[in-house]
Formats: structure tokens, C-alpha cells, sequence
């Protein structure tokens, strides 16, 4: 099925619309925040888009992180990032699924609790995900395979809301996700081993705001200009060196969305103190610095000064400690 027709589908069902219901109290939708579309218009965008576009990956003296860019690559020429071509090969038959905290664990390589965290400890975010939405097909291997173990592929299917905005529920905007995922490993008494991990992942997001009657609705852009992200599906993909442990080793992500100029890159080490650094780009260019701990920001976050869409960005420099902003000169990492 075409990723438009899914969403089509699947934002019309009932189950989006009760997952959605827990959060359709919370505050109303200011309408800046779905103008997304109309503020990205022009040139300065494109020549953004071109220019990200132009550079290519970063590359990297590490044989290890140049050897998963190379991969990365060789990938994102095969599967895309639609739908249709990440499931490729994927039987008919549906796994049965008798954990599906479990099922979530295969699929992202993290807890749904340790998402949730890291979630709903930035920019005001409340994630649900839809564990009755998941269904696994195997491309290579058994669905017995996922429990007693062997060298597997296999597609799932998932749903997720993420509600954006303040704590007193203003500025608030429901993003239904879609997500087909490709998911390449070994797996070992039913969990991921510790060998590398190969996650691909179809996103499509569905925006909601509330229409006249006070309900949400599905945003259709508005004055003829869809939002990008209504249409345009965003291939992520991620490779781990360790599937049982993702935190231990090193974790490169990119995400590709060329309609609103996403080339990003996520590269993710242990520090060796329990705790993670992280380096962004976007195309080639050097975006942010960060740290890591337990799935939330911990140390220094730096944002290194860039230009995109005709505004510049200046540097600066913050310090989280556990996910919370802290006023400080020195900032620990353990």
C-alpha cells in the first residue's frame, strides 16, 4: 500500500482516534505552530536544501564510523524511505505477539519506559505509542526465532502520538506518527544480542489542530500549502554496535527528509563514565554537541553557530543535568 494511502487509512480508523483521546483535553492549538509549511517558503530555503544536499554525509578518520556511513549509503540506495520499500520482501503471515513491551524492545532496541523519559524530558513532549498497533512479518527467519534466537529480519508496523507544548497545554500540536521499521540482527532469549543492529524506520506524521468546533482535526496545510511532513515520509535510519546494550557502543543515526532539509546525522559514544556523547550535522556541517545519561541530556549541550534559511544561528552553551536546564560554570557528565 502507498504511503499516502496509509495515512488516508489509518488517520480515520478508530484505534488513532482513541489513542489520540487521552491527550485531546490538553490545551488548545495556537496556530503558529502549524504554519510550518508558509514560514518555510523561498529561496533561502532551497538554497538550504541544496547546499545540505551538495555535502553529502560527514566523513570520519574512525574506521568504524566511516564504515557505517559507507553502509548507510549503500542502504538508503536500496530501501529509500517510503514504506513500500522498506517492507520489500516481508511475508504475509503476522507474528503472534505475547509481550508486546517485549515486541517494542525488538523493534527500537529500548525500553518504551526509557523513551518516554527521554521524551517527555525536552521541549514539553508527551509520547503514547499504540503497543496494540504492532505487527511483526519476517522477511528472513521465524517469528519463533524472535524468542529462542538466530540471525533475523523482520518489518513491524507501529503507531505513536506525540503531543508538543507547554506545560499549561498552549502552543499544543498532536503529531499522529506512522512508522514501518527494518529491523536487521541476531536475537538471543528473546531480547537483542550484543552484536550490531540495523534499524530502518518509515515515518510519516500526521499534524492535528483543533478546527471551529474545538475539536482536532487533521491539518491540511491551509491556504494551499501542505505541510511537507503531511506528505513526505522520513527515512531513519540507525546502526548500533551493540544491540543489548546501545549506551556501551557506538550508535550512528541519520534522518532524511529532504522537503524540510533534514540530513542529519546523530554520532553517540560511551564516555566510559556511564554516561554518552553525542555529535549533530546536518549535510556535512557541525550542528550540536551533547551528552547523554539514561536516555536524557546530562552535560554540556553546544549549539555551534550555522546558517540555514537565511537565519543565522548563534553559539551557545547550556548545561542539563538529568534532563533539566542547570545555571552552573562546570557541568559533570557522571
Amino acid at each position: 500500500m502507498h504511503y499516502r494511502d496509509r495515512i488516508a487509512r489509518r488517520t480515520t480508523t478508530a484505534r488513532a482516534l482513541l489513542l489520540l483521546a487521552p491527550l485531546l483535553a490538553i490545551g488548545a492549538c495556537n496556530g503558529a505552530t502549524t504554519q510550518w509549511a508558509q514560514s518555510q517558503g523561498g529561496s533561502a530555503h532551497e538554497q538550504t536544501g541544496q547546499r545540505l544536499a551538495a555535502q553529502g554525509n560527514p566523513r570520519f578518520d574512525d574506521p568504524a564510523k566511516a564504515a557505517i556511513v559507507q553502509r548507510f549509503e549503500s542502504d538508503y540506495q536500496r530501501f529509500g524511505r517510503t514504506p513500500d520499500r522498506i517492507a520489500v520482501g516481508a511475508g504475509a503471515e503476522v507474528c503472534p505477539i505475547e509481550d508486546r513491551q517485549r515486541a517494542y524492545r525488538w523493534i527500537t532496541g529500548e525500553s518504551l519506559a526509557r523513551i518516554k523519559k527521554r521524551m517527555e524530558s525536552v521541549n514539553n513532549v508527551t509520547y503514547v505509542a499504540d503497543l496494540d498497533s504492532i505487527r511483526i512479518r519476517m522477511v528472513s527467519g521465524t517469528c519463533e526465532m524472535l524468542r529462542t534466537g538466530g540471525e533475523v529480519t523482520f518489518v513491524a508496523d507501529m503507531s505513536a502520538v506525540r503531543r508538543h507544548g507547554d506545560a499549561g497545554g498552549q502552543r499544543t500540536a498532536l503529531r499522529l506518527r506512522e512508522s514501518v521499521f527494518r529491523v536487521t540482527g541476531t536475537m538471543r532469549d528473546g531480547e537483542r544480542a550484543a552484536v550490531p543492529f540495523r534499524t530502518i524506520e518509515s515515518l510519516v506524521t500526521t499534524l492535528m489542530q483543533r478546527g471551529e468546533s474545538g475539536e482536532f482535526e487533521v491539518y491540511d496545510g491551509g491556504e494551499g500549502k501542505p505541510d511537507p511532513m503531511l506528505v513526505s515520509p522520513t527515512g531513519i535510519y540507525t546502526y548500533v554496535n551493540d544491540g543489548a546494550a546501545p549506551d556501551s557502543a557506538l550508535k550512528i543515526t541519520f534522518r532524511r527528509q529532504p522537503e524540510t532539509n533534514d540530513f542529519a546525522t546523530y554520532v553517540e559514544e560511551p564516555r566510559g563514565d556511564g554516561s554518552v556523547s553525542g555529535t549533530n550535522f546536518n549535510g556535512a556541517e557541525l550542528r550540536y554537541t551533547y551528552g547523554l545519561k539514561d536516555g536524557r541530556l546530562h552535560g554540556w549541550y553546544k549549539i555551534h553557530s550555522y546558517t540555514e534559511n537565511g537565519y543565522t544561528v548563534p553559539a551557545s552553551t547550556i548545561c542539563y543535568q538529568h534532563g533539566e536546564k542547570v545555571k552552573t560554570t562546570t557541568c559533570p557528565t557522571t
